[in-house]
């Protein structure tokens, strides 16, 4: 325990809470290529490709940095985050009147992110009995302790990725006629093929309670709301998409209808209010939040109530 608690920093300001406070150095890098080209085949067909390409590797410091991380949330710690995009267009003339229009393109997203101190130490380093396992070994788990509103450690959803990949294709025909346009066609995207890694102990949990997922779960009991995966571009704020307002299903729109919108899509600051309303802390030995679930076990097999470390 005391090797644990020599990670902490020494207090910068005097008091017993809210003592110490760290000027961290957050570092963001992007950068975005995209290059175009054009061909005017005959008087009345041209083809285009467009090519994108961003990268975009970010460095959010935990609390206290170093073993101790305390980073507390998924945006933090060290993230790579790369995407990529191809178009092609075929614009055909048929009259005067009458322009065909054929879109194809390919959309691949592929990030990952990892806690501050990804291996620099094994976690049964200071806390003895926790498996050793290069893919995620880095800091010590998150630990927090009764009475303080506080934490060391790093968070159980890193190291994550995230890797998409999707196919769209577009026709459309457009007539003019008088002071008239008339605009009609068809549009189709393959599946959204997902790979996802995160929260991957709850999922693991369902599926040694349940034999299945948590989407399978909820079809299993017969629940109405189904849950999927919005438009790869949706609330996009990086890569090929970020200068743009997708809604869930895909559709392009403006400012103004975005944010008409939005709230019914994303979480508002009443529900994040919400949420936090319902994140009441327990502090009583051998009791835990109704938030979270209970380990099945303590360290080195004890029961979840063992008293590890008795404060004076």
């Amino acid at each position: 325990m005391l090797k644990l608690m020599a990670l902490f920093p020494q207090p910068t300001q005097a008091g017993q809470l809210n003592n110490f406070v760290r000027n961290a150095t957050i570092s963001d890098d992007a950068d975005r290529y995209s290059g175009r080209v054009d061909w005017t085949a005959t008087g009345s067909d041209n083809v285009f490709a467009r090519y994108s390409y961003s990268t975009r590797a970010r460095h959010i410091p935990g609390n206290f940095g170093g073993i101790a991380d305390g980073t507390a949330s998924s945006s933090g710690g060290l993230q790579s985050l790369k995407a990529f995009g191809v178009s092609l267009g075929y614009n055909h003339v048929i009259s005067a009147r009458m322009v065909n229009e054929f879109r194809a393109g390919v959309g691949r997203d592929n990030s990952f992110a990892q806690q501050d101190p990804f291996g620099l130490n094994k976690a049964s380093d200071y806390v003895p009995g926790i498996p050793v396992n290069p893919a995620i070994d880095g800091g010590v788990p998150r630990t927090t302790f009764a009475g303080f509103n506080t934490f060391i450690g790093s968070p159980d959803f890193l190291p994550k990725f995230q890797k998409t990949l999707q196919y769209q294709f577009s026709d459309s025909v457009s007539l003019n006629i008088g002071r008239h346009s008339i605009k009609f066609g068809a549009e189709l995207r393959a599946p959204l093929h997902v790979h996802l890694s995160e929260q991957r102990a709850e999922n693991q949990a369902c599926l040694a309670a349940h034999q299945a997922t948590p989407t399978q779960v909820l079809d299993q009991a017969g629940v109405g709301r189904q849950l999927y995966l919005p438009h790869v571009g949706f609330n996009r704020q990086v890569g090929i998409f970020s200068d743009h307002h997708i809604t869930p299903a895909g559709d392009l729109v403006g400012p103004d209808s975005w944010s008409a919108k939005k709230d019914s899509w994303l979480p508002t600051e009443a529900d994040k209010t919400h949420v936090r309303s319902l994140m009441r802390p327990v502090y009583e030995p051998g009791k835990i939040a109704g938030w979270i679930a209970p380990p099945s076990n303590g360290i080195n097999g004890q029961p979840f109530e063992y008293e590890y470390v008795h404060l004076p």
